[in-house]
């Protein structure tokens, strides 16, 4: 997340890299690490980058998807329209309304995860960078940030 500056409303304006392409690691329930590749035509598809147009802000990951029965419950401010490819990650403007999250990003967090869905293909291989795999991600789904 780059500088955060005030709105008039007194919430959080901020551009941020909020996910990129390559090599992700997960821990699985035994401990081992699984390595899933996001190529970069999965995660610049127009389909997928259309879900981050909006998407609800959290602190953390929520327990659940967010929907509108738990919005209001869960979200601190939205990702705006202005979704877009920047090298290898995508970039967005971000708005953080709520006052504790306002207080955490002025303290100095800026790590950012987003909460999303895919579809898992269990073909190892190795990137055309040379990094190794176990599976690659495919129809990216965003669901919060």
């Amino acid at each position: 997340m780059g500088k955060a500056e005030r709105t008039p409303q007194g919430g959080l304006r901020c551009s941020a890299f909020v996910t990129r392409t390559g090599v992700f690691e997960y821990s699985s329930p035994d401990g081992t690490v699984i390595r899933e590749w996001r190529p970069p035509e999965e995660v610049f598809r127009d389909d997928a980058l259309s879900t981050l147009r909006g998407a609800p802000l959290t602190v953390d990951h929520p327990p659940e998807k967010i929907n509108p029965s738990n919005y209001r419950q869960f979200s601190t401010g939205h990702v705006t329209d202005d979704v877009r490819k920047e090298s290898d990650k995508v970039g967005a403007t971000l708005f953080i309304q709520d006052a504790e999250a306002i207080r955490s990003v002025e303290a100095g967090r800026r790590e950012l995860s987003c909460g999303y869905h895919c579809d898992v293909e269990e073909t190892p291989g190795v990137t055309p960078a040379g990094e190794p795999y176990d599976r690659i991600q495919r129809n990216i789904t965003y669901n919060h940030l």
